[in-house]
């Protein structure tokens, strides 16, 4: 289960507001006065915006401070933990509120494990313990998919192939509990904030804090066979160094490399006391030896093995995680305001537009100004994209851009109005 399925579409606009204006301003028919006129309304409305994101952020900064782990700055506060942990509930809450605004969507725990099940082989697989966190929110936008390849199993001659989905933006805000299990590098009293960027569903673990490589069944073949191997190769060396180590040459021992192999190829009593009386073969002692030594380079040959293993998955996910990361804690804030009022802008100013250029002195009704919002933004942005046409409204009312007739059309007020109102607004 994904977050989205064909037939749920995004409100997410990918296109910056001024470039919107721009697009918006190249239709046929329209005046160099009209070009002038929209234009100054959109810088009007972008200045009350950037004003309000200005103040906006400020009492984010503010809320998060207590909680920031890269906080360099000495912070005095005098409220008791439960005041303390009540002061994040809200912060958690209200940055939910501008990850919303910002049209972000909220994946749940049970999503994220349904959806790692049903990408099962087709990526490094990391193990999450999900009882460390006290608070855990991920958060994704710009939804695409993509095809990707591997070889199959049972036919390595052969590619197969599935769509993925790669989540665009991807912003993980956690806490942990006071018994976590991931020793000091993280503070039980802070609220941690991550932002990612072209995050396929199936790597979605990796970015969470104390992710484990979970092998799989090719992975434990490389550590096996190679192991078994080791326990043959044992078996002959100790073969060989309690039956022929009295016997070979003053070369062979030089060439050991080890002082233990030449001690036990020049000791004659070992031998005497591994081999039986007749001298044809080992004894119970031999063959304990002779066990051990396997066992010995078995776990030795295991060890290499995994660690080779684990370190390849490793430098992956560092090597994923540093391309992939955007920022983290109170940068993440800034992007995420500059999201949100980017959006706003982009509803806004498309609303606006169509209403005062198209939906003529009758304007039009809630449905009709969906429908050719969603059909402009097919032309601007080339995919579907669900305008979240009642939220536009109501940023459109909020300015005194519309009026609403008796029939329920909506009607835009004269532009040169509109840029009176905007520009008197405080």
């Amino acid at each position: 289960m994904t977050v989205d399925s064909p037939n749920v579409l995004e409100h997410f606009i990918p296109i910056r507001a001024a470039h919107m204006v721009r697009q918006l301003l190249r239709q046929r028919g329209l005046s160099a006065q009209r070009i002038e006129q929209f234009q100054r309304l959109a810088d009007r409305i972008a200045d009350q915006f950037h004003r309000a994101t200005i103040t906006r952020l400020e009492d984010f900064l503010e809320d998060y401070a207590p909680f920031d782990p890269d906080q360099d700055l000495v912070y005095h506060h005098r409220e008791g933990g439960g005041v303390l942990a009540l002061r994040g509930e809200r912060f958690v809450q209200s940055l939910t509120e501008l990850l919303k605004t910002a049209n972000y969507r909220q994946l749940t725990q049970k999503m994220i494990e349904e959806s790692l099940q049903t990408a099962e082989g087709w990526g490094v697989r990391y193990s999450v313990d999900f009882a460390n966190f006290d608070v855990l929110h991920v958060y994704v936008r710009g939804i695409q998919r993509r095809r990707i390849y591997r070889r199959a199993r049972w036919r390595p001659w052969r590619k197969e192939s599935r769509l993925v989905e790669i989540y665009q933006r991807v912003v993980l805000l956690f806490s942990m509990k006071a018994g976590h299990r991931l020793g000091s590098r993280f503070d039980p009293d802070c609220i941690y904030l991550k932002i990612f960027k072209d995050m396929p569903e199936t790597e979605v673990d990796m970015m969470m804090p104390g992710s484990r490589v979970r092998f799989s069944w090719t992975d434990r073949g490389k550590i096996l066979f190679p192991a078994i191997g080791g326990i043959f190769a044992g078996m002959r060396l100790a073969k060989a160094l309690v039956i022929w180590g009295p016997r070979i040459s003053l070369f062979i021992r030089f060439v050991a490399l080890t002082s233990i192999l030449k001690w036990i190829g020049g000791s004659t009593w070992f031998a005497d006391w591994a081999l039986n009386a007749e001298g044809d073969g080992l004894n119970f002692t031999g063959w304990t030896v002779a066990a051990v030594l396997a066992l010995t380079f078995y776990f030795v040959k295991y060890w290499l093995s995994h660690n080779r293993t684990t370190r390849e998955h490793q430098g992956l996910l560092t090597n994923n995680l540093y391309l992939r990361n955007l920022g983290n804690n109170g940068s993440v804030l800034f992007q995420i305001m500059e999201d949100a009022k980017e959006q706003e802008l982009r509803e806004l100013y498309l609303g606006y537009f169509l209403l005062w250029q198209h939906a003529g002195p009758n304007g039009w009704t809630t449905e009709e100004l969906d429908c050719q919002a969603q059909a402009c933004l097919r032309k601007l942005v080339k995919r579907e994209v669900d305008f979240e046409v009642s939220d536009a409204l109501r940023k459109l009312r909020d300015f005194k851009l519309v009026e609403q007739s008796p029939t329920g059309h909506w009607i835009a007020i004269d532009i040169e109005t509109a840029i009176e109102r905007v520009a008197g607004m405080k």
